[in-house]
C-alpha cells in the first residue's frame, strides 16, 4: 500500500569465523540447518575471507573478519561489525565482551575446567574460567549440546539449569552408510592401508587420552596376530611429536597412521570401512565421533566418561578411561563376536537417527525466535 513503510527484519549476526576442529563441524551444522527455516530474521555471518564461499550459502550477508578467536582484536571488531543487529550468536565461549544486546552463547564444554591437565594451568585460570564465566552471566540463552555439559555449568559455575538449553549436536548427511568392501577398498587405494583397522577421530589434546588407546593397541599386538592397526584423524594441539615419541616406545610405528584434512564424504568412508570406531576421552561435551561412525554402520566403543554414555545410550561398549586392559578386553570381544558387532551396527543406526540435522535445526530456529521475541 502507498505510504506504508516495510519494516526492517530482525537481523542475527553469527560468529562464523571458527570452522576448524568439533566447533566448526558444529557451526556449520547450525548453519545449514537454520537455512530457509528462519526467514523473517535476517541472518549475517562474521567469517575468515577465505571461508566466505563455504557459509555464503547459509546466510543473508557475509562480514569478513580476519582476526582470530581468542584475541584482544576479535574483542575490538566483533561489536563494530555486528553493529545493529537485534542479536549476536557465539558458538564458543568467546563472546564480544562488549556486546549490549541479546547474546546466545553456545558452551560445548569445560574441559579447561573439570580436566586435571588443564585446570591448574595459567591459561585455565587467567582466561579460559573468567571468558566462560563472563560468557554465562552475560548471555540471554547458553546452548549445550549435552545434558553433562548443563550438569558441569550447574556444579562448577553455579549456572541454574533452567537457564540452559540442551540441543544435541546434528551430524552431516554425508555420514551414512556405505558398503565396508567398496570402503575398504577405496581407503587402500587413497591412503595405502590394506590392513583392518581401528579408528579414532579426533585432536591429541590430554582429555582425548590417546596415550591409552596406544597402550590398548599395543596390548593386542602383543597378543595376536591378526589385530587391526589404528588410523588416527585429526589435528594435533601441538601435540603429535609427543604421541609420535609415545608410538615408537611402544614399537607401534608401522601399526598406526596418521591423516588430517579429510572432506566429510572421505572421512564417511573411513567410518564405513572401520572393523570398529573408539573414542577413549576423559572429557567430552558431545563427541561427534560416536555418532557419526553411527551413522555409517559401523560399531563404536567409548569411554564410560562425560557426555557419552548420554550420547551412545545401548549403541557402544564401555570401558574405563583409566584401563588399557579393559579397552584391549572391549575390542577383543567386538573383533570376535559377530552377533555383537550386529547389535551394535543396528543399534547404531537408530541411534544416529536422534541427531539429525532436522530435529537440531527445529530446536535451534525455536531457541533464535524465544531470544528475538523477549
Amino acid at each position: 500500500m502507498p505510504g506504508v513503510i516495510a519494516q526492517a527484519l530482525p537481523r542475527l549476526v553469527f560468529d562464523a569465523r571458527w570452522l576448524r576442529t568439533g566447533i566448526g563441524r558444529y557451526t556449520l551444522s547450525v548453519l545449514k540447518g537454520l537455512r530457509g527455516r528462519i526467514p523473517d530474521i535476517e541472518t549475517v555471518c562474521i567469517t575468515q575471507p577465505q571461508h566466505k564461499a563455504l557459509v555464503a550459502g547459509f546466510c543473508d550477508r557475509v562480514i569478513e573478519a580476519s582476526q582470530n578467536i581468542y584475541t584482544v582484536q576479535e574483542q575490538l571488531v566483533l561489536p563494530w561489525l555486528a553493529r545493529g543487529a537485534s542479536a549476536f550468536y557465539a558458538p564458543h565461549y568467546n563472546i564480544p565482551i562488549l556486546w549490549r544486546r541479546q547474546l546466545l552463547v553456545t558452551i560445548h564444554d569445560l574441559t579447561h575446567l573439570i580436566d586435571a591437565t588443564y585446570r591448574g594451568n595459567w591459561k585455565s585460570r587467567l582466561y579460559v574460567k573468567p571468558l566462560v564465566t563472563l560468557a554465562v552471566n552475560k548471555a540471554d540463552c547458553i546452548v549445550t549440546p549435552s545434558e553433562y555439559t548443563r550438569r558441569m555449568l550447574h556444579q562448577h559455575l553455579q549456572v541454574p539449569p533452567e537457564r540452559v538449553t540442551v540441543i544435541p549436536g546434528a551430524i552431516s548427511e554425508a555420514f551414512q552408510p556405505q558398503s565396508k568392501a567398496m570402503a575398504r577398498s577405496q581407503v587402500a587405494r587413497e591412503h595405502g592401508i590394506t590392513r583392518p583397522y581401528l579408528l579414532y577421530v579426533g585432536s591429541l589434546r590430554p582429555s582425548k587420552n590417546v596415550p591409552l588407546l596406544l597402550d590398548a593397541l599395543a596390548r593386542l599386538h602383543q597378543k595376536r596376530h591378526d589385530a587391526p592397526v589404528l588410523i588416527i584423524v585429526g589435528s594435533d594441539g601441538g601435540r603429535m611429536h609427543e604421541v609420535k615419541s609415545y608410538v615408537s616406545t611402544l614399537k607401534l610405528e608401522n601399526t598406526v597412521f596418521w591423516l588430517k584434512g579429510l572432506t566429510d564424504l572421505s572421512l564417511a568412508t573411513l567410518y564405513s570401512g572401520a572393523v570398529m570406531t573408539i573414542l577413549p576421552s576423559f572429557e567430552e561435551g558431545f563427541g561427534f565421533p560416536v555418532v557419526e561412525s553411527m551413522a555409517c554402520g559401523t560399531p563404536v566403543i567409548c569411554s564410560a566418561a562425560a557426555s557419552l554414555p548420554e550420547v551412545a545410550g545401548d549403541a557402544s561398549l564401555y570401558f574405563s578411561p583409566y584401563s588399557s586392559l579393559e579397552l584391549s578386553e572391549a575390542i577383543e570381544r567386538l573383533m570376535d563376536s559377530t552377533s555383537e558387532q550386529e547389535r551394535l551396527t543396528s543399534a547404531g543406526l537408530k541411534r544416529a537417527r536422534r541427531y539429525s540435522q532436522h530435529n537440531s535445526a527445529c530446536l535451534q530456529a525455536a531457541i533464535i525466535r524465544k531470544l528475538l521475541s523477549s
